[in-house]
């Protein structure tokens, strides 16, 4: 099997989730794309260099992140677009209140720490193992776990949610049981939470 078959190969087995964890990190169908066409070509210059194609998955993740770290610097440095274009720009979004709802996830996902928000979007978003993230970010097992379960904690006390033990649902603070609708942006929240109406 010659190189480009090879990268091929190994690339359509996690295209799905680096689009899907590209997409969490721009937020953009346009910058996402951008990224994920930096990351392959990167991913494909240095294919030969990665001694264990078991590191592939790692090595493409970390390449997506530290490009997107990169781009982000540079916009502080440089300057967003105008605004004028942006708001001309027409949205694909299927409805205004479930954009509205991710676009807030994605403002408070902001707030968290970096190792956080990536260790949530690769487990919650793209869908990675709890072993997979450990390659792609380093450190322990333990080490990816406590990022998430303080990414969830955190995330859940910018939404304004406390966890509530034993019990299912959202309940408002008059314990009034609510049903809520799962947004797939929103599905790694389904801890029991309580809503605070302050």
């Amino acid at each position: 099997m010659n190189k480009q078959e090879e990268f091929s190969k190994l690339l359509e087995t996690v295209r799905e989730s680096l689009t899907r964890f590209v997409m969490a990190l721009t937020r953009s169908k346009e910058d996402s794309k951008d990224l994920l066409q930096d990351t392959i070509i990167i991913a494909y210059e240095y294919f030969e260099k990665i001694e264990e194609k078991k590191a592939f998955l790692s090595f493409l993740f970390t390449t997506a992140s530290r490009l997107y770290r990169r781009r982000k610097l540079r916009t502080k440095i440089f300057g967003l677009f105008e605004q004028k274009y942006a708001e001309s720009i027409k949205s694909d979004d299927p409805s205004p209140e479930c954009s509205t709802d991710v676009s807030i996830l994605y403002q408070f996902l902001e707030k968290l720490p970096y190792n956080q928000r990536e260790a949530l979007i690769l487990f919650e978003l793209s869908g990675f193992s709890l072993q997979e993230i450990k390659e792609i970010q380093g450190g322990s097992l333990s080490g990816v776990k406590s990022r998430l379960k303080r990414g969830r904690k955190k995330l859940a006390q910018l939404m304004g949610v406390n966890i509530i033990n034993g019990k299912s649902g959202f309940e408002n603070k008059n314990g009034i049981q609510r049903n809520t609708e799962k947004f797939k942006d929103l599905q790694f929240i389904n801890l029991k939470m309580e809503i605070n109406n302050d």
